[in-house]
């Protein structure tokens, strides 16, 4: 991990003894993580904690848990557990906020009653930061603050160990000749960035971002987050959508990465999206407004939106002409093993598994589960 040249280079934190390492990232983070919690409250009074002794413990999350993943990733890019680092504290930023709060379920929704069963762990002060009020704004905002340690840790190890770094014994150049001739290039083994796969990477992160911000929700406890609140109304729903999101992003996944089965990737997303806009529209029409939860009324009109444009561009990419198959009649079949392929063979038969379970505890809640 480098902020300044090549972080595959070794430095001088490479010289110390994996002991010596853990120790070194766990001081620095810690010490680096309690300045930022003091400056914090004591300097800016950006928020204040209900106990005093808070700090400590915050001190403590960034040691041992901060301090053992920058040793883990010292060769990553510094992106990655600052990336880390802004989603924990994002999420527990949330969660201090949302899980205090006294419920009440009126209109078909979840109002907050403006009580606290119990004090939050930390208060910002006039409820905002840096002007922002909104409480999912407001954990952005600190998460990104947060991050900061990262680098901060990272240089203050750097210095400290800059005597100790030595020169390596074989220049990287040196190994990346030696081997070039027998690896294959990483051009080469990237799919084309053509219609198919653009569009496949889109499902993949509309889907994905909409499951994170979903699951996020119900960790928290966020009932009056927009669309998070029907999934603590009624489980086998949750259960049901989870199956269909988890299993749109696997389709994605694979039809964006594999060419040769793009098209019956598209064929499954196909058969999804109408079956969802095909109940959608049923339920919009066939029903009238539900005066408990006259919100879903909306959330189904959206549905049919959202879902009906990707269909649009599915049906369009299924229709579409295929080229031409090259020729593989002199190729001799044989049966390939690697650990990649081992590897994704057991993941597509636990994620079998996973899906023949989720779909008889389904048929289960519906047929034999009480209404109330």
């Amino acid at each position: 991990m480098s902020l300044l040249g090549r972080r595959w280079e070794p430095e001088g934190r490479d010289a110390l003894s994996p002991g010596g390492r853990l120790f070194l990232s766990i001081v620095v983070s810690g010490v680096v993580g309690y300045l930022l919690e003091y400056i914090g409250i004591e300097k800016v009074h950006a928020f204040a904690n209900a106990n005093p002794m808070t700090i400590y413990g915050a001190t403590a999350i960034w040691a041992f848990g901060l301090g053992p993943l920058l040793v883990a990733l010292r060769k990553a890019s510094i992106l990655v557990p600052m990336l880390i680092v802004g989603v924990v504290f994002t999420i527990l930023v949330l969660f201090n906020h949302y899980y205090f709060i006294v419920w009440e379920f009126s209109g078909g929704s979840f109002r907050d009653t403006g009580k606290l069963w119990a004090p939050r762990i930390w208060e910002f002060r006039e409820g905002a930061i840096l002007g922002l009020h909104h409480p999912l704004l407001i954990a952005l905002a600190a998460g990104a603050i947060e991050t900061v340690v990262v680098p901060a840790s990272v240089w203050t190890q750097k210095l400290l160990t800059l005597k100790l770094r030595k020169k390596p014994a074989v220049p990287l150049e040196d190994v990346q000749s030696l081997f070039e001739s027998s690896v294959t290039p990483r051009q080469a083994l990237k799919p084309k960035r053509d219609f198919g796969f653009v569009f496949m990477r889109i499902i993949f992160f509309s889907y994905g971002i909409y499951f994170a911000y979903m699951i996020v929700g119900l960790l928290v406890s966020g009932k009056s987050l927009p669309v998070v609140g029907m999934f603590f109304i009624s489980p086998p729903e949750t259960v049901n959508t989870i199956m269909k999101i988890t299993l749109m992003i696997s389709l994605a996944a694979v039809g964006a990465f594999n060419v040769g089965v793009r098209r019956e990737a598209a064929i499954l997303l196909t058969i999804g999206h109408t079956i969802s806009v095909g109940a959608s529209l049923w339920l919009y029409f066939a029903y009238p407004v539900n005066p408990v939860f006259p919100d879903d009324q909306k959330f189904l009109l959206s549905s049919v939106i959202g879902d009906g444009l990707l269909l649009v561009v599915l049906l369009y990419y299924v229709f579409k002409p295929r080229p031409d198959s090259p020729d593989l009649s002199r190729v001799e079949d044989v049966e390939l093993r690697s650990p990649a392929s081992t590897i994704l063979r057991v993941f597509f038969l636990a994620f079998g598994i996973l899906f023949t379970l989720f779909t008889a505890s389904i048929v289960y809640y519906r047929v034999f589960g009480s209404p109330d």
